[in-house]
């Protein structure tokens, strides 16, 4: 499992920038790939077409919460217990991309856990 920390420690520069992304608004969009637990979060691009600060993407793996001690944890952390029986998932890193528009072309900074900071042009 890939933590938000080691992604900022991994990717210094991309990872506030991507933060950023996802602080600008309140609701983002969550995709489901396939029934194998993987995901993807878009960050929401605001109004307009010119989408400063570009597209964030985080790429996840949902894993549902089955030891005690987890679901304890994360109990612990909620202001009121929920309402009924429910079902709680960590959803674990997998990767992050940011499109940019630069001047006439595209720039996509993406980053997979361990690895450096791929930058691609789109012209």
């Amino acid at each position: 499992m890939t933590t938000w920390q080691e992604f900022e420690q991994q990717a210094p520069d991309l990872a506030p920038r991507i933060r950023a992304r996802f602080t600008a608004h309140r609701h983002h969009v969550l995709a489901t790939l396939k029934r194998d637990g993987r995901c993807a979060l878009h960050s929401n691009p605001g109004p307009g077409t010119d989408m400063p600060g570009g597209d964030a993407k985080l790429s996840l793996l949902a894993v549902e919460l089955t030891d005690p001690a987890e679901i304890a944890a994360y109990e612990a952390g909620l202001p009121e217990p929920p309402p009924g029986p429910y079902h709680a998932f960590r959803l674990e890193l997998t990767g992050a991309a940011l499109t940019e528009v630069v001047g006439d072309h595209l720039e996509i900074s993406s980053w997979r856990p361990g690895g450096p900071v791929e930058v691609v042009e789109r012209r």
